[in-house]
């Protein structure tokens, strides 16, 4: 860490390391376990890329002016960060071609951050998308109590603003928006309520269904806890079911921006209550829909993938099971496959000469 970083980081109350970069005002508390991410904040690291960011040339902090880092591949990796609407501090990153036809929008998913994606981020690259990620509040290198919220519609205001620079940083060129895991139930929550105009939809592992073996008894049980005692652990996921690749899981154990403590019972309850707002707005959905879902997958059911895909308006949609793979289709053995799934779709639909008028006038929003 160099002097100019030092200079940024201040003691505020509490046990806070705070960053002031441009009016945005990033602070993360540091307690005692997981759920205030010691470890992350222990050795700085919150001002530094992930590994897996690191291994694609990922610049050394973040900031309000984007750090820029020319790769060696001919790809430009920047670093910014960003205020929500209630001033928290968001991290955002992009992976650009010299030249692209689209823009992909990925949305991360429970527990986890964006640089997981960089080599989702870096194909795509190469194949002619201007790619864009950021950490959700709570997760990764953004600010807020570790994986908690009261409301999924703190992710969806998020997401809005999100999508509105990426569309800035790109005017005139279609937006498609890949989702995995939470971040696939944020993005269809997302495409039911704001109706936002987006070229396509693509989810991976999408969580869209709350297990069977959740009662509704226990369901009712979990809103009440959830009310009264929000911060309350819960269950934690099974890192083993991730992903069928070893080194995955490892990386996946080992990452210090990976959230590896008890969800909230806050969190939960406001994910049950967005999966029931997903599953009656499913016909809401009319655009152009690539469900990916692992046919093992012990973590998201594969069940409400399979609804959806029945359910929708659009006349443009496809579902495609991987037998055999886990949660994490894009981590595992198999992930040059999905991966070419994806651009094979992207490149049918990423024309700009299909521009709509409504596609320009909400990127002008």
């Amino acid at each position: 860490m160099n002097a100019g970083q030092r200079a940024r980081l201040r003691q505020g109350p509490h046990g806070q390391v705070a960053c002031w970069r441009a009016g945005c005002y990033c602070a993360v508390e540091i307690g005692y376990d997981q759920s205030s991410v010691k470890g992350v904040h222990k050795s700085l690291s919150f001002f530094q890329p992930a590994k897996q960011a690191a291994a694609q040339g990922g610049a050394e902090r973040n900031s309000e002016a984007p750090d820029v880092q020319d790769m060696a591949s001919g790809l430009q990796h920047q670093e910014a960060t960003f205020p929500a609407g209630d001033g928290l501090c968001l991290y955002e990153q992009s992976w650009q071609p010299e030249k692209s036809a689209a823009s992909v929008a990925i949305v991360h998913g429970y527990a986890e951050h964006s640089a997981r994606y960089a080599h989702v981020a870096a194909h795509l690259a190469q194949h002619g998308y201007a790619v864009y990620a950021f950490d959700l509040r709570g997760h990764g290198r953004s600010a807020g109590r570790r994986c908690f919220v009261r409301s999924f519609d703190e992710y969806l205001a998020d997401l809005e603003l999100f999508l509105a620079r990426v569309a800035a940083r790109a005017p005139g060129k279609p937006i498609f928006m890949l989702g995995h895991s939470m971040g696939g139930a944020i993005a269809t929550l997302f495409v039911i309520k704001r109706r936002a105009v987006l070229r396509g939809l693509i989810l991976s592992g999408a969580s869209l269904k709350i297990s069977d073996d959740v009662s509704p008894a226990l369901r009712r049980v979990s809103a009440f806890v959830g009310r009264l005692f929000p911060k309350l652990p819960t269950i934690r996921l099974d890192s083993r079911a991730i992903s069928r690749d070893p080194e995955v899981v490892k990386s996946y154990e080992t990452d210090m921006l990976v959230y590896h403590g008890s969800a909230p019972a806050g969190t939960a309850t406001s994910f049950f209550r967005a999966v029931s707002d997903i599953q009656a707005g499913m016909e809401l959905i009319d655009l152009p829909l690539l469900i990916l879902h692992g046919a093992q997958d012990r973590l998201a059911d594969v069940a409400g993938s399979k609804r959806l895909y029945a359910r929708v308006r659009s006349r443009d949609k496809q579902l495609k099971l991987y037998d055999g793979l886990y949660h994490e289709i894009l981590n595992e053995p198999e992930r040059a496959q999905v991966l070419a799934d994806i651009t094979t779709w992207l490149a049918a639909r990423a024309q700009p000469a299909s521009m709509t008028e409504d596609d320009v006038s909400w990127q002008r929003r």
